[in-house]
């Protein structure tokens, strides 16, 4: 299995800015034993996507809405992603959960309008540093994949990444502990395997650098990373890249 290197771009750059950074990193040479998927803003992505069209890399969006049509102004449905030829979207991302308050049942709602679709959700969960200091860390990703993959078809399994990111981690520089994040991983295997009998990509994200990569591919279950911060820069991102490649050792 290739590593899953998701590079979520946020709200950061015109379509202007956006091809060119493509530039600067499809111009470097990336190995090709590696699954690089783009996130760019909406803004971006017809650019994008014509820029990349029959090309080794995939395309997401950072986000649907949580019903398939209406009168909701600013959102954008999962058959909208879909008509632009895009591949991923990423779902329940802590930023959203945290800033915009989406709920357990919405993420749900979203991942079932994504996989209708046939778009392939990153489903990001992960706790809090308070719920991590309360000893809730366990129970907080439980109910969260519980939440998430309620009336989930078994049948779509290969179509479903879950990416774990301590929400504590998210764009502050501080990674969790390779300890912490090989028991997290565990979990949430585990309890796919044992409740859903799923078998599917698990990605870490939590301030993943040039510096850090190398080492936090190898712990068992992570098949790859969500990339933030360090996916703005070609160098970093590509640097990323060339880390991870040299050093995943599972076949």
């Amino acid at each position: 299995m290739k590593p899953i290197i998701a590079a979520n771009w946020k709200m950061n750059f015109t379509p202007e800015e956006s091809l060119r950074l493509i530039d600067d990193i499809t111009s470097q040479g990336l190995p090709s034993n590696v699954d690089i998927i783009f996130f760019p803003s909406f803004v971006s992505l017809p650019a994008v996507v014509d820029k990349l069209l029959d090309s080794a890399y995939s395309i997401g969006g950072q986000n649907i809405f949580h019903k398939e049509n209406g009168a909701f102004t600013g959102e954008i449905s999962a058959s909208m992603l879909k008509a632009l030829n895009i591949q991923y979207v990423i779902i329940g991302h802590s930023e959203r959960r945290q800033y915009l308050h989406e709920n357990d049942k919405q993420v749900n709602d979203k991942i079932q309008l994504a996989l209708k679709a046939e778009l392939v959700p990153i489903i990001c969960i992960g706790e809090t540093l308070k719920e991590r200091e309360n000893g809730q860390t366990d129970p907080v990703i439980k109910e969260q994949l519980n939440s998430a993959f309620e009336n989930i078809n078994l049948d779509n399994q290969k179509n479903i990444i879950v990416a774990y990111e301590p929400v504590w981690a998210i764009g502050t520089g501080l990674t969790a502990e390779k300890n912490k994040i090989l028991d997290a991983h565990s979990l949430i295997k585990e309890t796919l395997e044992t409740i859903y009998n799923f078998n599917i990509p698990i990605l870490y994200g939590g301030s993943v650098n040039a510096d850090n990569a190398a080492s936090l591919i190898n712990i068992e279950n992570v098949d790859g990373f969500l990339v933030g911060g360090a996916s703005l820069k070609s160098e970093s991102f590509c640097q990323i890249v060339k880390n991870i490649t040299k050093n995943f050792e599972r076949s």
